[in-house]
């Protein structure tokens, strides 16, 4: 890197809705360990949360009238940051004491093809890790190149962001992470999973999207219309078959069968967005198949994964 270069800036983005004794906690950890720009999104709370965050003077707030899906809720504040690096948790997530933002400045600046660092997720409460990766969670301790980094803690090249034309707003919840990975990787950019970054996921123990009202079927939905989006021929076949079985099965068995019929049906249906065929859909392929097919567990174990994820309800 050049001596003259200046270095990068960092703007922290969080989303919030309906959570306002967490939010407060979330902003405090936060300008506890950064004097940098906040931006707040917040998405038609009704629990206070929008005067609450009107009163701080050390945030940007962007107030929406209605919830826009946390896709486009994290598009709106990305674009509005102004950082170089934006670094993205939601409302129910704390930065652990001790995170360095120097260090996550200098892995940025090192690696111009690095995208976005995935950042360890722990959950105190149930203590364990919350694991989207691939690769066996005894990896938990090393870094390593991964397809995917989790939405509640990460940070991402702005640059890269912006290049790719941010989240699909299409996804409004639940895998809208992965999508923007795939374009990522498909325009030749990286993603780092670094153990050394660590944020703390405390969910509320009201249930603002229950599986019953609607995390089932979106969780259904977008993984059928993501295949459809990226996958092709014979994979597409093969993995629709697995996901639409897999969903339905457990749908059935945990008494969220309409959902999931719900969703298969509306991922069959969702509009391919136009840009889609001037991705490098080869270069993905490439890199998921050196990261993640060796590692990919089987259909019964994804199965048994996904129940065990309703059950945790």
């Amino acid at each position: 890197m050049s001596t003259n270069r200046l270095p990068m800036t960092i703007s922290v983005v969080i989303l919030s809705w309906n959570r306002r004794h967490e939010i407060e906690e979330v902003l405090d950890r936060v300008r506890d360990l950064f004097d940098g720009e906040i931006v707040v999104v917040d998405q038609g709370s009704t629990d206070g949360s929008g005067e609450f965050l009107a009163t701080r003077d050390d945030i940007r707030l962007l107030g929406l009238e209605e919830n826009v899906g946390v896709a486009e809720g994290r598009n709106l504040g990305n674009r509005h940051a102004t950082g170089d690096i934006v670094l993205s948790i939601d409302s129910d997530a704390a930065l652990q004491p001790g995170f360095s933002f120097s260090a996550l400045r200098e892995a940025f600046e090192a690696d111009p093809a690095l995208a976005a660092v995935a950042f360890r997720i722990l959950d105190p409460r149930a203590k364990r890790e919350e694991w989207p990766h691939a690769m066996s969670v005894g990896e938990a301790d090393h870094p390593f190149e991964s397809t995917r980094f989790p939405g509640g803690g990460h940070a991402i090249r702005r640059s890269a962001f912006l290049e790719v034309e941010g989240y699909d707003p299409a996804l409004f919840f639940y895998w809208e992470e992965m999508d923007l990975s795939v374009k990522l990787i498909a325009t030749g950019s990286k993603i780092m999973y670094r153990p050394e970054f660590v944020v703390e996921h405390r969910p509320s123990d009201q249930e603002r999207v229950t599986w019953a009202e609607g995390r089932f079927y979106y969780r259904t939905r977008n993984r059928v219309y993501l295949v459809r989006k990226y996958f092709r021929g014979w994979s597409r076949f093969r993995e629709l078959v697995i996901i639409a079985v897999a969903y339905l099965a457990v749908g059935a068995r945990e008494g969220l069968f309409r959902e999931a019929m719900s969703g298969v049906w509306e991922g069959f249906r969702m509009a391919m967005p136009a840009d889609v065929d001037e991705l490098d859909l080869d270069r993905f392929y490439e890199v998921w198949t050196r990261l993640e097919r060796r590692n990919r567990p089987g259909p019964i174990a994804w199965m048994a994964k996904t129940r065990r994820l309703v059950r945790g309800r």
